[in-house]
């Protein structure tokens, strides 16, 4: 061989590795040690055509990289009308690389809207449980929606038996308002123990994210619809805010990288569609769901751009310091804006009257559902509701003010007639409603109360939701 035309082949190699990196590092048929799925399969942040779809390669999720063995693996994807998987409609290839933790995330497009789906993985001869997908809606189509609201699961204070109730549910969403895991170290006294110390690397955030992945209840829920994912702070660090840790001599510094390991960490394990960034301590997570013109979710981050929590997380007597300062934030001026933005531009009709005072509701807690622009805010606490009335859109705030999701819901919703809907909810189910009595056909929303740890027991579950604020019910 020439010496020109050797070069000439080197140089075809580079620009075909630039455009396919590292794709000669890539097998397609990996050495797996045991079942590469012991994670389970997830689905998240529809679309009316499509979605994302979600899986690690762990076949030893609680060792190092998860029992893998360094290599770059080719994984399978597939989508299909049925479960059986006769009439595929969506198939591909994505790579699991070791700097990502393995986890595979598919942003799949193309689907029809407001329709289910089945999708499995396959890697190495082995193949994933089979999970359910569905699209949203059509913009402007008011199609009944079933969704469930989960937060603060800590693994060590009870099992996740809301998370069973919700994967015999009929749902088309679950959304997690936060604290997915916890980042405390073992407590051997508890329901359940986490594996090792108190988390700060990222190798100690992925063990962490397998231990409780590994939960059958909650891979059962996470296979049995999509899910909306945001954050709060036990995904990095109890009460951080910004830069600012929980322990008092931490410097920026410290919490930029903490912040860094945990947000992807994060990332790795969920079914999220979120920008690249710079930096993974600046991810960013912010962003809208719409289902219909029926309702549009706003997943929000109270943790990055807010002010460090006043008097010592609240641990002293009131007022004192920086207390009643409005520069202070729990959003971010630009998350702040971009939120009230969104909410100002619905063509909701504001309804204070029919959702806080209506004769045929009564709301628990109902200070907390309020039609408001900028829900969540700063101005969360000062606002009375009456200074609320003209507000352009109509939110449903649940959770606490730190799990920061808000429904924007677009329009009224009622109950269908039927004799459970005027009795007292199931234990762990609540239903939300604003007129009385309903149509026979009319758009609904029914949520589930998943929230805190899914308590050993469902009774449990129930009480420290209604404590958590989270729940309405509806009354003739």
């Amino acid at each position: 061989m020439e010496r020109r035309d050797f070069l000439a082949d080197i140089t075809r190699a580079a620009a075909l590795c630039a455009i396919v990196p590292g794709s000669w590092r890539v097998t397609s048929r990996p050495r797996l040690v045991d079942d590469p799925f012991t994670l389970g399969v997830a689905s998240g942040d529809p679309t009316s055509t499509g979605g994302v779809l979600w899986t690690r390669l762990a076949p030893r999720p609680l060792e190092a990289e998860g029992g893998m063995n360094g290599q770059r693996a080719v994984v399978t994807w597939e989508v299909a009308d049925d479960d059986g998987f006769k009439s595929i409609v969506k198939q591909g290839r994505a790579t699991a690389a070791p700097e990502l933790s393995y986890s595979v995330h598919v942003d799949v497009d193309g689907l029809a809207p407001d329709r289910w789906y089945f999708y499995r993985f396959s890697a190495g001869g082995a193949t994933s449980r089979v999970g359910r997908f569905r699209t949203a809606p059509v913009a402007g189509a008011v199609t009944p929606l079933r969704f469930a609201v989960a937060s603060c699961q800590h693994l060590e204070q009870g099992l996740f038996t809301a998370y069973e109730h919700m994967a015999r549910e009929e749902l088309d969403l679950v959304t997690h308002l936060g604290d997915y895991i916890y980042e405390y170290a073992g407590d051997t006294t508890r329901v359940r123990t986490h594996v090792g110390l108190e988390i700060r690397t990222i190798d100690d955030y992925r063990r962490r994210y397998a231990q409780y992945k590994s939960d059958a209840a909650l891979q059962a829920a996470h296979a049995r619809c999509p899910w909306l994912v945001t954050w709060d702070d036990h995904e990095v660090d109890n009460n951080y805010a910004g830069s600012i840790g929980e322990n008092f001599m931490e410097s920026d510094e410290q919490m930029h990288l903490r912040r860094a390991t945990g947000y992807q960490a994060w990332w790795e394990h969920q079914p999220v569609r979120v920008p690249r960034v710079k930096s993974w301590a600046d991810l960013n997570i912010t962003r809208s769901m719409d289902w219909g013109q029926l309702a549009r979710f706003y997943s929000l981050d109270a943790r990055q751009y807010r002010s460090d929590q006043a008097c010592d997380d609240g641990n002293k007597v009131t007022p004192c310091g920086n207390w009643a300062d409005p520069s202070r934030t729990m959003l971010g001026e630009a998350q702040e804006k971009w939120l009230t933005s969104g909410l100002g531009a619905s063509k909701a009709r504001p309804s204070t009257t029919s959702m806080g005072r209506s004769r045929a509701s009564r709301w628990i807690n109902g200070a907390d559902i309020l039609p408001r622009a900028t829900a969540c805010s700063r101005r969360l606490r000062r606002a009375p509701p009456t200074e609320l009335s003209s507000s352009p859109a109509t939110s449903i705030r649940t959770g606490s003010t730190s799990c920061a999701l808000i429904f924007a819901v677009q329009r009224v919703l009622r109950l269908p007639r039927s004799s459970s809907a005027r009795a007292s909810p199931p234990v762990g189910t609540v239903q939300m409603c604003r007129q009385w009595p309903p149509t026979r056909d009319a758009p609904k929303i029914r949520t589930f109360a998943g929230s805190k740890t899914g308590a050993a027991t469902s009774r449990a579950s129930w009480t420290t939701t209604a404590s958590r604020r989270t729940t309405a019910r509806c009354s003739s």
